[in-house]
């Protein structure tokens, strides 16, 4: 037996160089991890008339709900739909779509705004925290939001509602598409490898896939939907369309899955040496 072992162990020394290069691929190639498809949990292109309030989206992967999914206004009349969404605003304008998260994923929110007046529309990820009040200000709810003003300005906000490190810049147009992107693939937010979330903004790159911010986020949460909102006072024509919620998972790529096999073969060649000795 132990004869056996020393004839693996020479046959292993004997090809390293071949072990190192296939290891050496393998770790470049998970470092450059690829993704799957990304799978729609739900957008809603708004194609109906009537209240959002209990209004069901476009489409939606029934998987990712516990029920099927409506929009929770808490009641409230004050957000129509015709096409897309025409905002009203107030303390009470967020609207959440809940959906059965899980970390693992990279997941992406976006929609196409227009805003007018003074006021803001804003998109984001939200907690529940046993007490909604559809306030996206200061409810407590609200988590990797960002919002726009007419007045040339997008702002990204990291923390609950207004609170933690923000970032704010010029924008230059009143209608953009919005976009955030929160990667959860390390699992826990609190682990060594942190969440990363990413703000996008088409009005204020000309390359709409550079992100205008990226934050870490350490804290463990529990994310429990998404909203849309308008704030403060006054709707001014504003608008939200195509509105998604998408998840990606990175996975090895096939190269990945040879270097594996190529260095499993490898060891199946020397123990064999090993068993003729």
């Amino acid at each position: 037996m132990f004869e056996k072992g020393i004839v693996m162990l020479r046959c292993l020394i004997e090809e390293n160089r071949w072990v190192q290069i296939a290891l050496v691929a393998m770790g470049l190639n998970l470092l450059a991890m690829e993704t799957s498809p990304a799978e729609t949990i739900f957008e809603d292109q708004f194609d109906r008339t009537g209240t959002l309030d209990g209004s069901v989206p476009t489409t939606y992967d029934p998987d990712w709900f516990s029920t099927a999914p409506t929009w929770d206004n808490g009641g409230s009349t004050k957000h129509s739909t015709d096409g897309n969404v025409v905002l009203g605003v107030g303390s009470d304008s967020v609207a959440l779509m809940p959906f059965k998260f899980e970390t693992g994923y990279v997941y992406a929110l976006e929609a196409d705004v227009v805003v007018g007046g003074d006021h803001w529309a804003a998109i984001g990820f939200m907690v529940d925290d046993g007490s909604i009040d559809y306030n996206p200000a200061g409810g407590g709810e609200s988590y990797f939001w960002m919002l726009q003003r007419p007045s040339n300005m997008t702002k990204a906000f990291p923390g609950v509602d207004q609170a933690g490190v923000t970032k704010e810049v010029a924008t230059t147009d009143a209608s953009s598409h919005l976009k955030i992107v929160l990667d959860t693939t390390q699992g826990a937010a609190s682990e060594a490898m942190p969440w990363t979330v990413e703000w996008y903004n088409d009005s204020v790159s000309s390359n709409p896939d550079v992100p205008f911010h990226t934050y870490s986020w350490t804290s463990d949460l529990e994310i429990a939907g998404v909203f849309l909102a308008g704030f403060p006072t006054a709707a001014d024509g504003m608008t939200v369309d195509n509105f998604a919620l998408t998840a990606e998972v990175p996975e090895p790529s096939a190269l990945a899955a040879i270097c594996a096999a190529a260095i499993f073969g490898l060891l199946l060649r020397c123990r064999q040496k090993a068993v003729l000795r």
